[in-house]
């Protein structure tokens, strides 16, 4: 009687999944194109007063100079001395350069560059929640979720290279799943590629590398030999372009990565930045105080128990032959590792590493795809009935209409205001046009010289950092290298401008300045300063302590 029941269980689940067994259908890929098209013009839109550009950005662009006038992937300091590039892998500023030999300003290829690989993206994620869910219009709606997510617009329209990795990381990931279900050797060459590329992009590459190599040992339907050599060469082809690169910096630098181990444990801080950051990305930031983070925890566990009891019933009443989709494992097992990888490297290697939107965005895609899956286990629980239809269906339409809504504001205001460094403060900022307008010989120094090398190709020497900020420990020769800059100032007749916005905690602030320095003001402005220093025996300035 029971399997007769579990037969007629299967056959109605047959009949709902209908044309499943045919795959995409040309109007599913017509519909994704569509959207990959939305995509790339929504990031075109938003980045019209220039591509957002960050601190990271600015090495990006400027390896990306370097070698595309054949100078290979190095960093101009703002002495004008050229270093090797170690601290970023090369993927992406080597794509900016290839890109800058064709005659395209790295900042300019960054715009459109990003902007393809968001259509790439979209259609990818797509994809990837159909090949999840079995079903057409949960991957249109991970598709379009992705296409208007504030979030993933962020991300695609700044000089960063997290779209380029998760194009490369999610279609790695999405190999070794289909790998996991038929395991054919070309999948596990064509992930160790896709992965190998990704590893080259981010150091998260690590999580992804470790997740697929588990995944592959993990398969069943295969011998344990062949599972071993299958996981060695997928390892092989995703470490060593990268173990190659280390390698390199080794040799030219002497360093790894720029970074060292020590332990500086993650704060309370940032745990409570990235708990912000996935609260914003259901909930819109106007409305934490309607809805509070508190019945956000809430939906969120209630989210995880319902994935739990989905997961309970797949195994014990779902044989995999009789049922079209399958529990996303792998996508499960990569958010954990991912974000255990980042909270390791913020607490032993970099510091200065934040726990926002940006870094997890990775994070935010496999959970997009959670979320379809979830919804298809909803369906899948509700054995057809109409209550369970009309509530799955209307919490897709809610996503979508609500994402739809915040990804325009944000892509319109975004088009408006420039990002990061291309802000519209920054490009009007007085302090940097008088900066600029300095003669070529005069000698410079300010706590944040990126603005003046984007927004005027000027190259100004920065000042020296109390903090290491990869470790947050102190520079044991701060004093001395503050000695040095006073110097100088007084030698050339100098000038030191002082950015209010750029406050990192690794420079001294603009009241450390006033104590450490004799300095008076030459000209003040809404977003700055523009000091020199004070005559020799002349009167402590009068501005001196107001800051």
């Amino acid at each position: 009687m029971e399997s007769n029941t579990s037969q007629s269980k299967v056959a109605v689940l047959s009949e709902q999944n209908g044309d499943q067994a045919r795959g995409p259908t040309r109007s599913f890929f017509i519909v994704l194109g569509l959207l990959a098209v939305i995509a790339i013009l929504a990031v075109l839109y938003a980045t019209r007063r220039g591509v957002g550009v960050s601190a990271d950005s600015v090495a990006y662009i400027g390896s990306a100079r370097s070698a595309a006038k054949g100078e290979g992937l190095t960093v101009q300091s703002y002495e004008g001395k050229p270093a090797p590039l170690v601290h970023f892998p090369p993927m992406f500023p080597a794509v900016l350069g290839v890109i800058g030999r064709m005659g395209v300003d790295p900042m300019v290829g960054a715009r459109w560059l990003n902007a393809l690989i968001f259509g790439a993206n979209v259609a990818l994620v797509g994809l990837l929640a159909y090949r999840i869910t079995k079903s057409y219009w949960l991957g249109i709606l991970g598709a379009l979720v992705l296409s208007v997510s504030p979030v993933m617009l962020q991300v695609h329209t700044s000089v960063w290279s997290e779209p380029m990795y998760i194009f490369f990381g999610f279609l790695a990931l999405g190999l070794i799943t289909r790998y996991v279900r038929d395991p054919k050797g070309i999948l596990v060459l064509a992930a160790g590629f896709a992965a190998g590329l990704a590893f080259l992009t981010r150091w998260t590459g690590a999580p992804l590398v470790g997740v697929c190599a588990l995944a592959i040992l993990l398969t069943s339907g295969t011998s344990f030999r062949k599972r071993l050599v299958m996981c060695g060469l997928f390892t092989a082809l995703s470490c060593l372009p990268l173990g190659l690169w280390i390698l390199r910096n080794a040799f030219t630098a002497g360093t790894a990565a720029n970074r060292v181990v020590a332990f500086h444990p993650i704060t309370t801080d940032l745990l409570m930045e990235a708990v912000y950051s996935v609260y914003g990305w259901f909930v819109p930031e106007p409305l934490w105080s309607v809805f509070r983070l508190r019945y956000f925890v809430v939906l969120l566990l209630s989210g995880c128990a319902l994935g739990v009891v989905i997961l309970r019933k797949y195994v014990t009443q779902a044989p995999a032959a009789e049922y079209p989709w399958k529990p996303p494992y792998v996508i499960f097992v990569f958010i954990g590792a991912y974000v255990a990888f980042v909270v390791t490297s913020i607490s032993f290697f970099d510091a200065s590493t934040p726990f926002d939107d940006r870094i997890l965005s990775p994070v935010y895609v496999a959970g997009l795809l959670l979320v379809l899956w979830l919804l298809r286990g909803c369906l899948w629980l509700g054995n057809g009935k109409a209550v369970v239809k009309v509530i799955v269906t209307a919490a897709g339409i809610f996503l979508a209409v609500s994402y739809v809504g915040r990804g325009t504001l944000w892509a319109v205001v975004r088009s408006k205001n420039g990002g990061g460094y291309t802000r519209r403060q920054w490009q009007e900022s007085k302090l940097v046009q008088k900066v600029a307008s300095l003669a070529p010989a005069a000698t410079v120094y300010t706590n944040d010289p990126r603005p003046l090398y984007i927004l005027t190709g000027k190259l100004v020497p920065s000042l020296p950092a109390k903090l290491d900020p990869t470790t947050g420990a102190a520079q044991n020769d701060f004093r001395e290298e503050i000695g040095r800059v006073e110097k100088v100032l007084r030698e050339k007749d100098g000038f030191l401008a002082y950015f209010r916005e750029s406050a990192f905690p690794s420079i001294p602030s603009e009241e450390e300045l006033l104590h450490l320095l004799p300095l008076e003001v030459v000209e003040r402005y809404e977003d700055g300063t523009l000091y020199r220093l004070q005559a020799p025996n002349s009167p402590v300035h009068e501005d001196k302590g107001e800051q």
